[in-house]
């Protein structure tokens, strides 16, 4: 069984990236919460966060994965740590996305696709890979 959170401790595609990689000094039970999210795109566009951290501080990430999944290739390509949930989505330089992050830190952070879909589904908090012994 995987150490790491449940879906309901954090995104399932944020769990993922931290389970198949892996930033010097840093460990994913760092993070309390991700507060906003871009949702990627397998082999398209990368998934953002902007994460509070158990410090009191937060996070930007940027990370993403190829067609196969975050198990065979997946990659971080940016993460910074700053002092406001502001500061961190401001780290994004695409205006569009920044916009998105900035929103959700002032409103509440949108539902990711995967998160409506397992409540819809009334699917519980074991991830399918959790249960692989």
């Amino acid at each position: 069984m995987s150490d790491l959170p449940t879906k309901d401790e954090l995104d399932y595609n944020l769990g993922s990236c931290f389970e198949y990689n892996v930033i010097a000094g840093f460990s994913h039970r760092q993070i309390r919460t991700d507060i906003a999210i871009w949702e990627g795109e397998r082999d398209m566009s990368d998934w953002r966060w902007v994460l509070a951290l158990h410090s009191g501080q937060y996070m930007y990430l940027r990370a993403g994965c190829d067609y196969t999944g975050w198990d065979c290739r997946s990659w971080i390509t940016s993460h910074q740590i700053t002092d406001t949930p502001e500061d961190a989505a401001m780290v994004e330089p695409e205006e569009l996305i920044r916009q998105s992050l900035m929103e959700q830190v002032t409103n509440g952070k949108e539902t990711a696709w995967r998160e409506k879909t397992d409540k819809a589904l009334g699917i519980s908090e074991v991830r399918p890979d959790d249960d692989a012994g």
